[in-house]
C-alpha cells in the first residue's frame, strides 16, 4: 500500500509542477505584453528553477535566454547559472 500511496504522491507533484509551468508561462506571457518586465522575469524565473529541479537543464537554460532578452538587472547572474549549468 505505502508502494502506491508514494506513486500517487509522485505523480500529484509532476501533474502539479507541470501545471505550475503552464499556467507561470501564460501568465509570463501576458506580463510580457502589459510590459511588465519585472513580474514577467519573476515567472520565467520560477519556471526555471522548477525545471532544475526536475533536471531539465537544456528547458532551464531556454528560459534563462528568454529571461537574457528581458535585460533584467541581475543579467549576469543569470549567464553564470547557464554556465553552471551546461558544465554539471
Amino acid at each position: 500500500m505505502i508502494r502506491y500511496k508514494n506513486s500517487f504522491q509522485a505523480l500529484s507533484y509532476d501533474v502539479w509542477n507541470r501545471d505550475q509551468l503552464i499556467l507561470r508561462r501564460a501568465l509570463a506571457d501576458h506580463y510580457m505584453q502589459a510590459r511588465q518586465t519585472d513580474n514577467a522575469i519573476a515567472q520565467l524565473d520560477a519556471i526555471g528553477e522548477i525545471l532544475v529541479e526536475e533536471g531539465k537543464k537544456e528547458d532551464a537554460i531556454e528560459i534563462i535566454q528568454q529571461i537574457l532578452l528581458l535585460n533584467p538587472p541581475n543579467a549576469n547572474d543569470y549567464r553564470t547559472l547557464i554556465q553552471q549549468l551546461q558544465a554539471g
